[in-house]
């Protein structure tokens, strides 16, 4: 679907288990050349390619692939785009061994069916720092944003100053929030509220939603860092009366006492509970 002039977004759907269905946004570049901002889950270079054929453009056309973090579904298919277009890829430093090492990933955060998600590791060109400034070619410009929490380092990327791509930084609404550290979550939701070109933002692009006004993303900014700060004291509550989130029956109170009409029993959501954890530990 068309964004903007030279973005373009692409749902890629994918099957994690046979009952689990997902889908992920990535984000195709246009101008001279053609970039990515992530690359979906391995397999999704097919989709990707067609989409890009509907364009007059092909998959050796492009040049790099920006990813805002190490997970399958972002990752998976940078490996069989980068031998057919022979194009860069690029990450945080801290991202960097998941990516090239998805054994050592694996090890850190088993998910079912990880090595269909990705099957391969990828060399990555580049690190990237929060503040970097990529010039891709004249009239387009590329500048980093530390955004880290739901991963070790994510990365988001302003493009021209108008148009973000924060991949999963920002909490998806009506989805148990997976993050690695509480506090880091949060701070980046703080980053990303006081860009200073935030107002102005044409388009914020998220991995797990439309395309959204800087208003919008404002919004849902802070509905989510609301609903951390609940979280955060629902779990303390819940310590307190003996319910550990740790069992499926405090898992259950924790969906109950937020009024989640979603289940909480995502294997991952216990990242998120130990990062809880750690940020009420450090202030008892």
């Amino acid at each position: 679907m068309r964004i903007s002039e030279n973005v373009h977004q692409i749902k890629l759907e994918f099957q994690v288990t046979e009952e689990i269905r997902r889908f992920v946004y990535i984000y195709l570049i246009l101008r001279k050349n053609c970039y990515l901002i992530d690359s979906g889950v391995s397999g999704c270079e097919a989709q990707i390619g067609a989409y890009m054929e509907t364009l007059g453009r092909k998959l050796s056309d492009i040049r790099a692939i920006f990813l805002t973090h190490s997970h399958p579904d972002h990752i998976g298919g940078a490996a069989e785009i980068r031998k057919r277009s022979d194009c860069r890829v690029y990450s945080s430093a801290g991202e960097r061994p998941w990516i090239e090492d998805i054994e050592r990933q694996y090890q850190k955060r088993p998910i079912p069916n990880f090595y269909t998600l990705v099957r391969e590791s990828v060399p990555v060109d580049g690190s990237l720092q929060d503040g970097a400034q990529m010039e891709l070619e004249p009239g387009l410009s590329l500048a980093c944003v530390s955004s880290p929490g739901h991963s070790m380092d994510d990365i988001s990327y302003l493009l021209n100053g108008h148009i973000l791509f924060c991949g999963d930084s920002i909490p998806a609404p009506d989805e148990v929030p997976i993050l690695v550290d509480y506090e880091k979550s949060l701070a980046s939701l703080d980053t990303l509220s006081r860009l200073s070109c935030l107002r102005q933002l044409e388009f914020c692009c998220p991995a797990w939603h439309r395309a959204c006004s800087g208003w919008e993303t404002l919004q849902w900014i802070n509905e989510e860092k609301n609903m951390l700060r609940q979280l955060l004291q629902t779990v303390a509550s819940g310590t307190e009366q003996d319910k550990s989130p740790h069992t499926p029956a405090g898992l259950e109170w924790i969906r109950e006492a937020m009024e989640w009409k979603f289940s909480c029993q995502n294997p991952l959501f216990q990242k998120t509970i130990a990062a809880i954890e750690t940020s009420l530990n450090s202030k008892a």
